[in-house]
């Protein structure tokens, strides 16, 4: 009945059953708040950020403790209950979760929060640690992968510059694995497992686990080599899930259109390196099949043992010195000609167009940078036009071609070598006018175009500030000597503009020269004096021989010529006595004072010239004996005398002379430019010579 009031009995056990009920639902309480107390930091050690300092959650110590009172509570329930005699002590004792192996007493507050404070230092370090592993192997991982990447690239340009005309295996012993666009690995990391690389669901998976152990791997070559191969059509172009070729032998297919290298791949290449060349040949001169252009291009692009892309920078190098070659009929060079060649040669890397880089062959010098800096093809049986592609290799500082068969002109190409040093082109057969870009070339220090075929005036604007050496001889050059050899290239040494057709006077500013030791002008029309103003005491040869000059010989001569070692005034109008007082220029070795008009008897001072070797005093109007001081001198150094000591009724009494002459004009007519005298009119038939030492000739 309802509205019957309880009794007693049923009001305790109605109270005990709530009690009960309340007593579960806190001890399903106080459980779930252990278990997230001590398994929170997990969590968030889980949760956390790679290598990253986190902040762990802190646990509200106001809860803790009210969760405490609230287990103190329950205890005196319990107790309470207990003496009742209604509910078993034993039935409702909670042991707590041994975590940290000891047992906590959760009864006592302060001793709960301590552990809790232990257990969650604890569970920090560990994080720390967990951290600093993770950082480590993620590390190791990254730098595998960069080593191996480094080691593939590698690997590929080794394998393309040994390529050879039958396809190899290459074994390596690095894992070859095939690059993809956007080969991005993804670490994924778990607590309570190691770091793994892995890769997105649609590109292809590899996983890199160690370094390659000593078991060679087949890499298949980053280019193909030798004659192509077939491929799969079924993997190509390639899918979303390409695999890595395997296999130790290259299986032997027959090549198709659709083999690699293709053709197009040829053709691509060779467009390519066209499109590099034209800005320097033209495209006329690349397509016509005649041409030296042509004929170098086609061989850097099929006969090349190197086979290099277009885009590396050693192309133009090669592409050059092969136009070198073919212009200059490199066949028949008489040294290191191509490998079909049978011409000699010291080394077959110093062959041309062999398969050795540019810089090691015959006559190719380069810098640090293998930047070519010299060409020295001096006497190999070059002959033919010299290219304008020359002046493409612009870090060229000697150009020597010189005692070779080149004709035509000198390109105006040549005016971009801004480095260029030294151009030697001399005894050659190069015609038209003297190029004015010399003058242009900042470091130009030595220029040799004598021998030549030159024609036309010396243009004052090749002319540079730094020029030092200057030769333009044996060439069909006219004119004046311009004004800008000594207002321009003020620091000129030697200066030699013999056997031309030049004229007029020669100019005293050449005294100006601080450091002169050279000035040859044999074999012209100059008139008028010798300036005595172009005499030095750095002067060692001074050569006007054949031409129109007169006057008598200058004082300053004698007076500032102590450095003169050759002297040659022969066939010109010279007249009066031969001063005495050249005996003082103890240096000299050749005086050549021939053919002149020089009148009265033969000075003994000459005999103070103990180091002369030639001595040549014929064809003028002398008289007397030659001097016996002077005949002394033939059993020392002097090994060439003459005088006109010739016929029935000589002028001149020599007994020690080598050669005695009559007449002058006769002599005259017949010597040739290179002064051979083959006059039947000497004594000793012997030849007579007179020319400067420093072309190795002599009088």
């Amino acid at each position: 009945d309802i509205d019957k009031p309880m009794t007693a009995e049923e009001q305790r056990l109605a109270e005990q059953i709530i009690n009960e009920q309340k007593i579960d639902k806190d001890l399903e309480e106080d459980a779930a708040t252990r278990a997230a107390l001590l398994t929170s930091p997990l969590l968030l050690a889980a949760s956390s950020e790679v290598c990253a300092p986190n902040e762990y959650t802190s646990y509200n110590s106001k809860s803790l403790k009210f969760s405490s009172l609230n287990e103190s509570k329950h205890d005196e329930d319990l107790e309470e209950d207990s003496m009742d005699g209604s509910i078993n002590q034993d039935d409702l004792e909670f042991t707590p979760r041994d975590h940290t192996s000891s047992h906590i007493d959760f009864n006592d507050p302060d001793v709960f929060l301590g552990e809790v404070a232990k257990e969650e230092e604890g569970l920090s370090e560990k994080k720390k640690r967990m951290n600093q592993v993770i950082c480590l192997v993620t590390t190791v991982v990254i730098i595998l992968v960069v080593v191996l990447a480094v080691v593939l690239v590698t690997s590929g340009k080794d394998e393309r510059s040994a390529k050879t005309s039958t396809p190899q295996p290459t074994v390596s012993p690095y894992p070859t694995i095939t690059p993809f666009p956007s080969f991005a690995p993804v670490i994924s990391l778990e607590p309570t497992q190691s770091p793994t690389t892995t890769l997105p669901s649609n590109k292809p998976s590899a996983t890199l686990s160690s370094l390659p152990t000593s078991s060679p791997i087949t890499a298949i070559p980053a280019e193909p080599t030798g004659e192509p191969t077939a491929r799969d059509d079924s993997t190509f172009p390639p899918t979303g899930q390409p695999t890595i070729p395997v296999g130790d032998t290259p299986q032997p297919t027959s090549s198709s259109s659709s083999s690699s290298p293709s053709a197009s791949d040829d053709e691509e290449r060779r467009a390519e390196i066209e499109a590099r060349l034209i800005p320097i040949s033209g495209l006329l001169a690349l397509e016509d099949e005649s041409s030296p252009q042509y004929k170098a291009f086609n061989w850097l692009c099929k006969e090349d043992p190197l086979q290099l892309p277009a885009s590396d920078k050693g192309i133009f190098q090669r592409y050059v010195l092969a136009i070198l070659y073919f212009a200059t009929d490199g066949e028949n060079w008489s040294e290191c000609a191509s490998p079909k060649g049978d011409t000699p040669c010291s080394n077959v890397m110093k062959r041309y167009l062999s398969g050795a880089p540019a810089c090691r062959w015959k006559g190719i010098t380069c810098d640090i940078y293998e930047q070519v800096e010299g060409i020295n093809l001096r006497e190999n049986g070059l002959q033919g036009a010299l290219p304008q592609e020359i002046g493409e290799l612009t870090e060229l500082s000697s150009l020597s071609l010189s005692r070779n068969r080149l004709a035509g002109v000198i390109p105006d190409h040549l005016s971009q070598l801004r480095h260029l040093k030294y151009l030697l082109l001399n005894n050659n057969e190069f015609s038209g006018n003297i190029p004015t870009f010399i003058g242009q070339l900042n470091s130009i220090w030595y220029v040799h175009l004598g021998f030549n075929r030159f024609s036309g005036m010396i243009p004052s604007e090749m002319f540079a500030p730094t020029l030092q050496h200057f030769d333009v001889s044996d060439n069909n050059l006219v004119g004046a000597i311009p004004p800008e050899i000594y207002t321009v290239s003020e620091d000129l040494r030697n200066i030699d503009l013999s056997n031309n057709k030049l004229e007029g006077s020669i100019p005293t500013e050449l005294g100006d020269y601080p450091s002169l030791r050279t000035f040859a002008a044999r074999n012209n029309t100059l008139t008028g004096t010798l300036p005595g103003e172009i005499i030095s005491d750095t002067l060692e040869t001074l050569d006007v021989g054949i031409n129109s000059l007169n006057g008598g010989i200058p004082p300053e001569v004698y007076m500032f010529g102590k450095s003169l070692t050759f002297i040659h005034l022969g066939l010109n109008e010279f007249a009066g006595t031969i001063p005495s007082r050249l005996g003082d220029l103890t240096s000299l070795r050749t005086l050549v004072l021939f053919f002149n008009q020089f009148s009265g008897t033969i000075p003994s001072d000459l005999s103070k010239l103990t180091r002369l070797e030639v001595l040549h005093l014929a064809g003028n109007s002398l008289q007397g004996t030659m001097p016996p001081d002077i005949c002394a001198l033939r059993s020392q150094s002097l090994g060439k005398l003459s005088s006109s000591c010739g016929g029935d009724n000589p002028p001149v009494e020599c007994s020690c002379c080598t050669y005695c002459v009559t007449g002058r004009r006769a002599l005259r007519a017949t010597l040739s430019k290179n002064y051979q005298i083959l006059a039947p009119s000497f004594t000793e038939k012997k030849e007579l010579y007179a020319e400067p030492p420093k072309l190795n000739l002599s009088i």
